[in-house]
């Protein structure tokens, strides 16, 4: 009877990991479309910005972090400055304006913070999908005898 338990306790560990693992599965994709599709703008909309005119202004807003709220964002007259120091960068379009660099920095920021969380949750996966990996095909050897 013991072993019967035993073997029952087991089985209902491997579901509940597997179940781990496709609830983690699932918040993860989730979590990855949602961050594609934050803004409600249009293409249209959205002012075109090339990979120089961001790590300026990446650069930019790193010189003056002390300037920086406590939500995370800055006051009017750094988005500003920002504009003006990435302008030489521009390629196309209207020249970014404070208010566009406002909204370039609120669309970025978030997944600055959000990819190393979603790594987190993709290694934990992994642990969980190793683990369950390793369960299994022992379960599985030790029914065939091996």
């Amino acid at each position: 009877m013991d072993v019967h338990a035993s073997a029952e306790a087991r089985c209902i560990h491997q579901r509940r990991l597997w179940a781990s693992a496709i609830a983690l599965t699932t918040l993860c994709i989730q979590y990855s479309v949602s961050l594609t599709g934050m803004s409600g703008a249009t293409r249209s909309d959205r002012a075109e910005w090339n990979d120089a005119e961001i790590h300026g202004l990446l650069d930019y807003l790193e010189q003056h972090k002390s300037a920086m709220g406590e939500a995370g964002n800055f006051k009017p007259s750094v988005y500003s400055g920002a504009a003006d120091s990435i302008a030489r960068y521009l390629t196309t379009g209207p020249g970014k304006t404070g208010k566009m660099v406002k909204t370039k920095w609120q669309s970025v920021s978030p997944d600055l913070f959000s990819s190393s969380l979603l790594i987190e949750f993709y290694v934990l996966l992994a642990q969980i999908y190793v683990q369950c990996y390793t369960e299994l095909s022992a379960n599985i050897r030790m029914s065939l005898g091996q």
